[in-house]
């Protein structure tokens, strides 16, 4: 995880590093910041509570990943229905190769 968001904000510096410093300050304050964020916020998880919330919410995003479907549409299945999963069967059916999701696109999030 630490890796992806270090090669996200090195991508960023490659794309703006031939800008002029205005722009350059400009579309680091955009696009560095989010990433900065969401790096802090994953490293300076300030609970053990909250670090085994992210560590749930990564795990979903990449099984998800894993059985090629889109995270954002598994997400929203899986806390559409986890209410109703009162027994092991239920929780079962909502395991990313139990759900009838289509799988993965790249332009639209598959939401139902």
């Amino acid at each position: 995880m630490a890796l992806g968001h270090i090669r996200k904000l090195y991508a960023i510096e490659r794309r703006i590093k031939d800008l002029r410093d205005a722009e350059r300050h400009r579309l680091r304050q955009a696009q560095r910041l989010p990433q900065l964020e969401a790096f802090k916020a994953w490293l300076f998880a300030d609970t053990s509570q909250g670090a085994k919330a992210s560590a749930t919410c990564y795990s979903l995003i990449e099984t998800a990943k894993a059985n090629a479907l889109e995270p954002s549409a598994y997400l929203h299945h899986v806390l559409k229905h986890i209410a109703e999963a009162d027994t092991v069967e239920t929780l079962e059916a909502l395991l990313p190769w139990n759900v009838g999701l289509e799988p993965a696109s790249k332009t639209v999030a598959q939401y139902r």
